[in-house]
């Protein structure tokens, strides 16, 4: 075979390979995939403690006091055999309510504007829309009062970093008592009737249908449009439960 017959050869081989690339297709690139959305947190997410429920006993109950309120309620101030325990602001740990006298001559650092507490009058107007609040709470001396110290996690309010505490211009004469929310009012709270939005456990005076309850910044009092609206722990009425057995210390 002579070499121009050769170079014809190459030339046919090398214009066909040519057109053979110009006409393949194309390989598609690869999409990449989107990664799934993230989870969105699930509401009310359950808590991993288990939440510590015991009655409070007395010497807990003085030091937990002495830890929010440092120097301002000495022992003999204190009816530390009243204290109950619940989930007061619903966050799902123990808090810690007792009630307390404040001494003359602690009234004006209890009534002091620079303190680690938060002072409050439950019977005070809920504030509205308009302008204006309402008139900020004071104690006088002798005064009964209800201090609120609210936990942290399971061990609750006897965690030693649980300082969060409330003041409440609230006099209970006889024993505290603790009311479940899901319990209280079973059939008024579904059906929305009566009873406010409940975020926590109620404390109010054993027989008596007024309590206290938190409204998700402050403790207000819940008092029943007419006889017999609410119902009473030891009333034998349907879905009452009293729980001072498990969250006071007789």
């Amino acid at each position: 075979m002579s070499l121009r017959i050769r170079a014809v050869i190459f030339l046919i081989a090398a214009v066909a390979l040519v057109l053979y690339y110009q006409r393949r297709p194309h390989t598609m690139p690869a999409v990449a995939e989107e990664p799934p959305p993230p989870q969105q947190a699930v509401a009310d997410e359950e808590p991993t403690w288990t939440p510590d429920l015991r009655p409070a006993q007395p010497a807990e109950v003085l030091a937990a006091v002495e830890r929010a309120f440092p120097g301002v309620f000495p022992a003999e101030t204190q009816v530390a055999h009243r204290a109950v325990v619940g989930d007061f602001n619903g966050d799902r740990s123990p808090d810690l309510a007792v009630p307390v006298r404040a001494l003359a001559e602690k009234v004006a650092e209890i009534n002091g504007e620079l303190v680690n507490w938060i002072l409050q009058d439950p019977g005070a107007p809920l504030p509205g829309p308009g302008p204006g609040a309402p008139p900020r709470a004071a104690v006088d001396k002798g005064e009964m009062l209800l201090a609120v110290v609210h936990g942290i996690g399971g061990a609750g309010w006897r965690d030693p970093n649980a300082r969060q505490a409330y003041l409440l211009k609230a006099a209970f004469e006889g024993q505290l008592d603790v009311q479940s929310r899901d319990t209280l009012f079973p059939k008024q709270a579904k059906e929305k009737k009566g009873t406010p939005q409940l975020r926590g456990d109620l404390i109010y005076k054993a027989g008596s249908g007024t309590f206290l309850f938190w409204t998700g910044g402050r403790y207000s009092w819940h008092k029943p449009k007419a006889p017999g609206a609410a119902v009473a722990a030891g009333q034998g009425q349907p879905g009452a439960q009293n729980l001072s057995g498990r969250a006071s210390s007789k």
